[in-house]
């Protein structure tokens, strides 16, 4: 019984953990994108942006993917 009430404790707090950080998520990757034009980001998203011109999907998720 003590094993299930930790497994269920940890479960919760790390549901918690996902649900405080996903809705700052897009505004932390514009912010980064900003201070760093240059690394591995700027790669990546050059390489999305462009694989998602090449197979024709919408630009407005940009930041979500």
């Amino acid at each position: 019984m003590n094993v299930n009430r930790f497994i269920f404790i940890s479960l919760l707090i790390d549901l918690l953990a996902f649900t405080l950080i996903l809705p700052l998520l897009p505004s932390l990757l514009e912010c980064f994108a900003k201070q760093d034009t240059s690394g591995l980001y700027n790669y990546l998203d050059n390489f999305i942006k462009s694989t998602q011109r090449w197979i024709g999907g919408p630009q407005m998720f940009n930041r979500c993917m």
